[in-house]
């Protein structure tokens, strides 16, 4: 018969064992979906573009920089084609371009520098970012489909409305957002639901907004432009997903991250604003 002291030295001994290797799959899973990434982003300042809008563009193509450099799966941006029918396509290609890089992962976290090269013919914005990208922690249901497109012109004025229909194929909750880079870029606004239409669950097809209340756009007050971008952001979930009015991009994407990405599917639409 073993001593009672050498079973209780080899039972320690397999309980550090099991805590020492829970611990280093603790660790394996917590750095296998995040990577530090060094990215860079650059953006001329010219006549029509300050300093300030610059840099922002260029911060923007930096962090694009770092999800790709990771190797995500590129957004098809399809849905976001609301350049043919502008003639100044500048802007309007550059904020659908942000779009296509969003479906691999986020970035959770980040810190930059800028600099100012005066070298070139025109001075240009010149961003480093080191950038904290998280993969997703699921894959996509394949199986869970959403499909969204805009019921109205994709060029519009001050007052006109806005008409959204989607279907799902399966039990969901839909959630409307929308994305106005020209006047806050870090921000998404809660669209749907609202306090007019409260009741987001659908089972197949919806249409956003219905009959008791409209959906209109405005042209942004003090800006420069005669010309703006802006963009409809739909989530379909499994479960409920409580939203803010105005919810912080990156914390958004942090509350999807911790409920699963096979819990959710997101489209995207976008029109542009004319000034009057």
């Amino acid at each position: 018969m073993m001593p009672q002291k050498f079973i209780n030295i080899c039972v320690l001994q397999s309980f550090l064992l099991l805590v020492n290797k829970l611990i280093f799959l603790f660790l394996l899973s917590t750095n296998v979906y995040a990577d530090w990434t060094k990215a860079e982003g650059r953006y001329f300042i010219s006549r029509n573009i300050s300093k300030g809008e610059a840099c922002d563009r260029a911060l923007m193509l930096a962090k694009r920089n770092a999800l790709s450099k990771n190797g995500f799966q590129k957004f098809k941006s399809d849905q976001l084609d609301i350049c043919t029918e502008i003639k100044d396509k500048t802007d309007c290609t550059f904020y659908q371009s942000t779009f296509d890089y969003v479906e691999g992962g986020f970035i959770k976290e980040f810190d930059y520098t800028e600099t100012i090269n005066k070298e070139s013919i025109e001075d240009e914005c010149i961003i480093n970012i080191n950038a904290n990208v998280e993969q997703y922690n699921q894959k996509a249901d394949s199986n869970y489909a959403l499909s969204v497109k805009l019921d109205n012109k994709k060029i519009l004025y001050s007052n006109d409305n806005i008409q959204i229909s989607g279907e799902v194929n399966k039990n969901s909750y839909i959630t409307v957002l929308g994305w106005y880079p020209d006047i806050k870029k870090n921000v998404y606004y809660k669209l749907y639901p609202n306090e007019s239409d409260k009741n987001n669950f659908t089972k197949n097809k919806f249409s956003i907004p219905n009959s008791h209340y409209n959906l209109k756009v405005n042209f942004p007050q003090n800006f420069y432009k005669n010309i703006t971008q802006e963009f409809i952001v739909i989530i379909a979930s499994k479960v409920k997903i409580d939203i803010l009015e105005e919810e912080n991009i990156i914390e958004l994407y942090k509350r999807l991250q911790n409920l699963g990405r096979s819990q959710w599917q997101m489209q995207r639409l976008g029109y542009s604003i004319v000034r009057d």
